[in-house]
């Protein structure tokens, strides 16, 4: 009778064995099938996850300490990103030019992202203030602004410290909602504005301080 029950206890030990073993690789399966999902999880957060990180506007380059004369160098606009045909001839005019763009980079930037920490470097007096304005009521009204524009340019008057730039534009610009970045509906065409920009050279560096609006 004792040898019946140690005969059966070892049965059942064996078959206790025996389903173990068969457990194992189910086991190991499943943990090699966690290490691959999260494998998979890694490799794709890492290739479609933007990097964050700081870089300057867009179009518009940073700020330059200074040069060895002592002002402002204005140099960080070159012929080839023109968002018109150069129409300077001179160094001076070439200069004017250049200021008048990056004046209208900044611009841009700052109508889209409602953000006017830039604006005294490219404007100064009637226009800073009409521009600080504008910002100021689109920020009150949930839109920005994207300014879109055909340029035609000329220089009219342009003297060591100051600068007469006339510009006859296509203006194809539209708000959008400051959220959703959606464009809001107007019934609005597209226009041509004729407007002279003038232009101050104050502490070494070219500035829109008015602008005149022609019939």
């Amino acid at each position: 009778m004792n040898r019946q029950v140690s005969v059966g206890a070892s049965e059942s030990t064996r078959d206790q064995a025996t389903k173990e073993r068969r457990y194992w690789p189910i086991a190991l399966g499943m943990v090699v099938a966690v290490f691959l999902v999260l494998s998979v999880a890694f490799l794709l957060d890492k290739q479609f996850r933007p990097t964050v990180g700081v870089e300057p506007l867009p179009g518009v380059a940073p700020e330059a300490s200074g040069n060895a004369g002592g002002s402002p160098a204005q140099t960080d606009i070159g012929a080839g990103t023109l968002p018109w045909p150069r129409v300077g001839r001179t160094a001076l005019e070439r200069e004017v030019e250049d200021a008048y763009a990056r004046y209208w980079r900044v611009r841009k930037e700052a109508h889209l992202t409602l953000e006017n920490t830039r604006l005294q470097e490219v404007m100064a007096s009637n226009e800073l203030q009409r521009e600080e304005r504008q910002l100021a009521s689109l920020a009150n009204s949930g839109r920005v602004g994207k300014i879109d524009i055909l340029h035609n340019v000329s220089l009219r008057d342009v003297s060591t410290e100051r600068a007469l730039v006339y510009d006859e534009y296509v203006n194809r610009s539209v708000f959008l909602d400051a959220v959703s970045r959606q464009e809001l509906p107007t019934s609005a065409p597209e226009s041509v504005e004729k407007v002279s920009y003038v232009m101050n050279k104050i502490d070494g560096r070219w500035k829109v301080v008015d602008g005149f609006i022609h019939d």
